[in-house]
């Protein structure tokens, strides 16, 4: 119940800083372009994730009919994660695109395999989702081949802003793939759980699971190269907090490994009803989908100014940060208190205590990252930001466009579950 309450939770979080997010990043009229774009889409992305998790949580505590609903909504919502992660990958912290024409054409057809993934349900074509949807859902490889390069090539040289573009790359990864991390042991270790792993319900085929566990491994050796480099720049006296973060995701992995392969008989010696690989399993996935990932995009959007915070809207993002810090705190004390024999009246006592000491905190906070803005510009050659000219309704057009596709995902999803096609694409019929 725990790992439920926490996507819950994770879900309720990540809309309502998407949306907060959303309204001041489109406040900042002075973003160079590539950054306008990366703004709006990490924040359109924790939207869609909110909505797919919870989805995640319902289909298992909603009535069985009602199931195929919340699948189908998962899966379209998904798709719409991994669409605003693959335009934010081509375009940030460096752009792959050189002119306005690739970056139209190449918006163009991610947006046809966006919308294909949604209509081939509708016209009966669903057989061909595996094609569009694999396609999609190579958002990891994407990250893994585009950002792991990035970071490697900056991280080894001097300058600062070259070390800020590799403190960048670095996050944005472990924002996007850092809950495959955990499951690098299985690779050395050729576990069950690592080699036979099904991608999708809806999408189960060897294609999309051979798709699946190519990206699966390419994101894994991004992390492994991402925490060599880490150890050898600390031995270079040049320590970056990216290798305390990247010792936790290899500490957590080996534990999680080790508790799954000892088996469900293994428990907890305090309590007899959870096993240790649930225990593990919540600490690390499940903490990566509703805790780490927000705390991530709001330290990236806020640190390197792609929300530049003035006296106008200082009240919105101290309501972020406060936000943040009671659901963050909350879903903490809910996991101690689920794993932990802890009185209800003390939980509730930490609670408001932890969250008082949060909000006189979070002043100091938001001024600690908007004194000391982090800038990937200076000193790096002007060749590696090359300038486009777009439209002047972009903006608009990326909200409004969005919004439409997120309300439409949901006229789709009841229309499949009413008409059964919703339970012949999951059940295979």
């Amino acid at each position: 119940m725990a790992s439920i309450d926490l996507l819950y939770i994770g879900s309720i979080l990540s809309v309502g800083l998407g949306v907060m997010a959303l309204r001041l990043v489109r406040q900042n009229k002075n973003l160079p372009w590539n950054d306008s774009i990366a703004a709006q889409m990490i924040c359109l992305s924790f939207i869609a994730k909110g909505i797919s998790n919870a989805c995640t949580g319902l289909i298992g505590d909603s009535d069985p009919s009602a199931k195929f609903f919340w699948v189908i909504l998962n899966l379209l919502a998904e798709s719409f994660f991994s669409f605003s992660m693959l335009i934010l990958i081509l375009v940030y912290p460096i752009s792959v695109f050189a002119n306005a024409k690739s970056l139209k054409l190449t918006s163009i057809i991610l947006l046809c395999l966006l919308l294909l993934n949604l209509i081939l349900p509708l016209i009966g074509l669903f057989e061909i989702m595996p094609i569009t949807g694999s396609i999609i859902f190579m958002t990891y490889t994407f990250g893994a081949f585009i950002w792991a390069p990035i970071y490697l090539k900056f991280r080894l040289e001097d300058k600062q802003s070259s070390q800020n573009i590799a403190l960048l790359s670095g996050l944005l990864l472990v924002m996007l793939a850092g809950h495959q991390w955990f499951t690098y042991p299985g690779l050395f270790f050729q576990s069950d759980y690592y080699l036979f792993r099904e991608a999708f319900v809806l999408i189960d085929t060897t294609f999309v699971n051979y798709i699946w566990q190519f990206s699966l491994t390419a994101v894994i050796g991004s992390a492994l190269m991402i925490f060599a480099v880490e150890v050898y720049q600390a031995f270079q006296g040049k320590r970056s907090i990216l290798l305390y973060i990247m010792s936790y995701y290899i500490v957590a992995g080996l534990l999680r490994h080790f508790a799954r392969v000892s088996g469900s008989d293994v428990t907890l010696f305090w309590d007899d009803s959870l096993s240790l690989y649930t225990f593990t399993q919540t600490l690390s996935i499940y903490l990566q989908f509703t805790i780490i990932r927000p705390i991530i995009a709001m330290y990236i959007l806020l640190k390197f100014q792609l929300i530049r915070v003035n006296d106008d809207n200082r009240n919105s993002v101290k309501m972020m940060s406060i936000i943040l810090i009671v659901i963050a705190t909350s879903a903490i004390l809910e996991l101690f208190q689920t794993f932990i024999p802890i009185n209800q009246m003390i939980s509730a006592a930490l609670l408001g205590i932890i969250i008082a000491l949060g909000i006189g905190w979070e002043e100091k906070s938001i001024n600690k990252l908007i004194s000391s803005p982090i800038d990937c510009r200076e000193d790096t050659k002007s060749d590696w930001f090359p300038e486009i000219e777009l439209p002047a309704n972009l903006n608009k057009i990326i909200l409004f466009g969005s919004i439409f596709y997120l309300v439409f995902t949901v006229i789709v999803s009841f229309y499949l579950w009413q008409t059964g096609v919703a339970e012949a694409i999951i059940m295979g019929g």
